[in-house]
């Protein structure tokens, strides 16, 4: 998600509100550092850093501010075409080397979320062509 966030990100960015995309985009931009501090040896986050940084302004912009950050949890409101905005907490658990994570989505409390999420079986999943299987995968390769 985070490559096609800076790489794709007319698609990539779709449900979501465009007032949160800086914030999303500084959230990842922390977290990766974080990872790469965790993990300063690893050729495959340098790469990876090294082809955002080339392909995204916007990525080497934030890269290069060092801000460091774990994402842990947050809101969201992801744009649905028929149902609107669909406000949700974000959580995220770590393993502890913190190279998994487990993310999973709650309603907001006193929101519309429960409802706007109890219609989708009538309306169907159509938030981007993120979420589809068909959609386009990334062309940059990481060496093992």
């Amino acid at each position: 998600m985070l490559y096609r966030w800076f790489d794709d990100p007319e698609r990539a960015r779709e449900p979501y509100s465009p007032k949160d995309h800086p914030t999303i985009s500084a959230s990842y931009v922390a977290d990766l550092r974080a990872s790469s501090g965790r993990y300063p040896n690893d050729r495959r986050i340098h790469d990876f850093i090294a082809i955002l940084t080339r392909r995204s302004t916007e990525f080497a912009t934030l890269w290069s501010t060092a801000d460091v950050g774990v994402r842990r949890s947050g809101q969201h409101a992801i744009r649905h075409r028929t149902l609107g905005a669909i406000e949700l907490e974000c959580a995220a658990l770590l393993n502890e080397t913190g190279r998994q994570r487990l993310v999973w989505y709650t309603p907001r409390i006193g929101g519309t979320a429960v409802t706007q999420l109890q219609m989708l079986s009538a309306v169907g999943d159509q938030f981007s062509a993120t979420a589809r299987h068909d959609a386009p995968q990334p062309t940059w390769q990481v060496r093992s």
